[in-house]
């Protein structure tokens, strides 16, 4: 953890999250506004005390939106990509350490999901399914696992053959003792990385199909949402879309950063944690 701390890149990643987090736990507290409440006589009301970032199309304040959508972009991505990483985590480490029919038909299931483009998987899941934010966290996990699982594949491959390991099966250790207390903390920490770099690409996607419609309902404050409900006024207007961008923009960056920063700690080539054990 001091390592993670001294990297440069998790530092600066961690201050943009925590700030992004904290903003939105605590502005909404503060400020006073509704962001549900419609008002007319305020509608695209410039930026004043009262409105800091002024108001949108139903003179909404947007920074209380935005402050408000916090918890529905950051905790929606966190749910799928925690799903993703639990699934693929379970199903990508079995079927590799056992090895044999079990491996080949693992690599074919994955192979299939793989062959579809993700966007037009989850088009046809939604179309089958409908819309709705919960239908598009299922759909996003089921065109994604596939991916993750295939990089667990990789690290348990890379794992189960070392010395360790073929120690304990000599030892007498079972199969399931063996992946729950060797090959899964051991590469537990690499696996970590690959997910906190997906989670900002997850809240890319998830606020593209929030802009496509597929997603939260409009009056929800999703940042997403709010970019598809505002591209209508984008030349008359186009604070409404610039203010949510910039918060995915920033909180894309601040994962990439931190994903990036703990990557660089784990490596061994850096003299990370794994080259000191």
């Amino acid at each position: 953890m001091r390592k993670i701390l001294k990297n440069k890149q998790c530092f600066t990643g961690t201050m943009i999250l925590t700030t992004i987090i904290l903003f939105g736990i605590v502005f909404p507290l503060i400020s006073g506004n509704d962001p549900f409440l419609i008002s007319s006589s305020d509608k695209f009301a410039t930026r004043s005390f009262k409105y800091l970032l002024g108001a949108d199309h139903f003179g909404r304040c947007i920074l209380t939106r935005i402050a408000i959508g916090t918890k529905y972009s950051l905790g929606v991505s966190f749910l799928i990509i925690g799903a993703i990483a639990c699934i693929s985590l379970v199903v990508g480490t079995i079927p590799t350490y056992c090895g044999g029919k079990v491996d080949r038909v693992f690599v074919g299931i994955c192979d299939i999901f793989m062959a579809f483009p993700q966007m037009v998987f989850i088009f046809v899941l939604m179309g089958i399914m409908g819309k709705g934010i919960g239908n598009l966290m299922i759909s996003m996990v089921i065109a994604q696992w596939a991916w993750y699982a295939k990089v667990v594949r990789g690290y348990v491959l890379e794992e189960k053959n070392k010395k360790y390991i073929q120690s304990a099966v000599g030892a007498g250790s079972g199969k399931l003792k063996i992946i729950v207390s060797h090959i899964i903390p051991n590469i537990l920490p690499a696996f970590i990385v690959y997910v906190s770099l997906g989670m900002g690409r997850i809240i890319l996607e998830l606020s593209a199909y929030s802009f496509l419609g597929l997603g939260v309902s409009p009056s929800i404050p999703e940042w997403g949402a709010m970019l598809n409900e505002s591209r209508k006024y984008i030349f008359s207007q186009p604070q409404l879309m610039v203010y949510p961008g910039l918060f995915i923009f920033f909180t894309s960056i601040g994962f990439n950063l931190l994903g990036d920063g703990i990557r660089d700690v784990l490596d061994k080539k850096r003299g990370g944690i794994h080259g000191t054990t």
